[in-house]
C-alpha cells in the first residue's frame, strides 16, 4: 500500500514538473536573460566595538534595516552572469572603552554601497527548473555619512562623519521563479568594508584597535523580474 503511494506521489511530482517546463517553454523563460530585482532585510554591525553592545546587553541594536535594487544579466549558457547592486543601509558602533573612560558611546550613521557581483549558477542550466542556487562574490564601493555622535562626545576622540570605503562580498541566492518569470528569493552575505567604514580608523592614530575591516554580514528577502 505504501508502494502505491510512493508512486502516485512520484508520477504526481513528474507530471507537475513537466507541467511547468512545458509552460517555461510557452512564456520564453529560458530566454530571458535579465533580471531586476529588490531586497530588503537585517544586517548586523560589526564595526570597531562592536562587542560592547554584547558586554551592554545591548547586542539587539547592532541589527539594523538594510536594502537594495539590481540589473543583472546571466550570459547565454546561464552558467554565469553578472550584476550591478545599490544600496542603502543604517549602521551601529561604538566608541573603545578604554578611549572613553570605561564608558559605553554607541553612535549610529548611514551608508549607501554600489557592487558589481559576478555569478555561478549551480542549478541544471539545461532544464530550467522553478528553484535555483547561485553563488556570487561581488566588489564595491560604499559611502557613509549621517553620523550621530553621544551627546558628550570626547573632542579628541576623532570620528570622520564623511567617509569613502572599498568592499568585498560573498553570499548565495536562494531563488524560486514562476514560468512568468517573477521570482522570490532569500540571499544570506557576508560584506566588508575597509576600515574608515564606520569613521574611525585605529591604525591612522597609531593604535592597534578593532578590526582591520569592518564586517556586515546580513540577510535579505527580494523579489526578482527576469525579461
Amino acid at each position: 500500500m505504501k508502494s502505491k503511494r510512493l508512486i502516485l506521489i512520484a508520477a504526481m511530482a513528474f507530471m507537475a514538473l513537466h507541467a511547468f517546463d512545458l509552460n517555461a517553454q510557452k512564456y520564453g523563460i529560458r530566454d530571458r536573460l535579465y533580471f531586476i530585482t529588490a531586497q530588503g532585510g537585517l544586517a548586523f554591525s560589526m564595526n570597531e566595538n562592536f562587542n560592547a553592545f554584547i558586554k551592554e546587553k545591548k547586542a539587539g541594536e547592532l541589527f539594523c534595516p538594510q536594502g537594495s535594487v539590481s540589473f543583472g544579466r546571466y550570459l547565454n549558457n546561464r552558467r554565469y552572469g553578472f550584476r550591478l547592486s545599490i544600496g542603502y543601509s543604517q549602521n551601529k558602533s561604538a566608541w573603545n572603552y578604554q578611549e572613553s573612560f570605561s564608558n559605553f558611546k554607541p553612535y549610529s550613521f548611514q551608508s549607501v554601497d554600489a557592487f558589481v557581483d559576478a555569478m555561478v549558477n549551480c542549478g541544471d542550466v539545461s532544464k530550467y527548473k522553478g528553484f535555483n542556487c547561485r553563488f556570487f562574490l561581488g566588489l564595491g564601493y560604499a559611502y557613509s555619512f549621517g553620523f550621530k555622535l553621544p551627546q558628550d562626545a570626547i573632542s579628541w576622540y576623532k570620528v570622520s562623519e564623511q567617509n569613502h570605503s572599498f568592499g568585498i562580498r560573498a553570499g548565495v541566492i536562494l531563488e524560486y521563479v514562476t514560468p512568468r518569470g517573477f521570482g522570490i528569493f532569500l540571499e544570506p552575505c557576508f560584506e566588508m568594508f575597509t576600515d574608515k567604514y564606520n569613521g574611525v580608523d585605529p591604525k591612522s592614530s597609531g593604535k592597534k584597535l578593532g578590526f582591520p575591516f569592518d564586517y556586515k554580514p546580513n540577510v535579505s528577502l527580494g523579489f526578482a523580474y527576469h525579461f
